[in-house]
């Protein structure tokens, strides 16, 4: 299935020409090829306070052969709200995430800053957010519907933002797309952990109008 779905969107042949290892996370957890969780749980308790126990026993060995090294973590703007601090929920293991939400989402918000902290004390974190090429926008009256959504396609909307204080990226990012605040509660969780938040930086970048198409009327 992997393979199917590197062949279909290009990354094969991508990789092939860059020399690029694709490496299945979830296979190598599931293969016990890890990092000694207590190894682990050590190193992230240096820098913070402890985290979600399981969580000690996801660092792939394939992985922590790069520590040290730049993980780029790319996103796009979406039909939800979703950035470069959540974009590493996607690095648990469990193909259906149901625990990780935990029930009424109680789980969530502190799922993504776990992980966070076991990559961030591994590796040093690019956030990239991007609109380049083609970018769903939500939209009350959007001409997409799936359960949930209504929304828009549009083609090249120009928005670049990249940072290492990712915190502060996914906030002004989030604001310049109106996405409401409200569901981004990991933000203000993260201030002085993962890097600073600053709810201003949210409120200033709303009042740009840099994406207008989002806008509610």
């Amino acid at each position: 299935m992997d393979q199917r779905f590197l062949d279909e969107k290009g990354f094969t042949d991508l990789f092939n020409e860059f020399d690029v290892a694709y490496i299945n996370v979830t296979d190598e957890i599931w293969a016990e090829e890890i990092i000694d969780p207590e190894t682990v749980k050590a190193a992230v308790e240096e820098k913070y306070d402890p985290i979600e126990p399981k969580i000690y026993g996801y660092l792939p060995k394939k992985l922590h052969h790069y520590r040290g090294s730049t993980i780029i973590s790319y996103s796009k703007y979406k039909q939800y709200p979703t950035f470069t601090l959540k974009n590493l929920f996607g690095l648990l293991p469990d193909p259906i995430r149901c625990w990780w939400h935990g029930p009424n989402n109680k789980r969530f918000n502190q799922s993504i800053i776990d992980i966070n902290k076991l990559y961030t004390t591994y590796f040093n974190i690019l956030g990239i957010h991007e609109t380049l090429g083609k970018t769903p926008v939500i939209h009350p009256n959007g001409a997409i519907t799936i359960p949930g959504f209504k929304y828009n396609i549009h083609e090249n909307l120009g928005i670049v933002g990249i940072g290492t204080d990712r915190v502060e990226l996914d906030t002004i990012m989030a604001g310049l797309g109106s996405y409401p605040l409200p569901e981004l509660e990991y933000l203000p969780l993260s201030d002085g952990i993962l890097g600073k938040y600053h709810e201003e930086y949210y409120t200033e970048a709303a009042v740009l109008d840099w994406l207008p198409i989002m806008k509610k009327s």
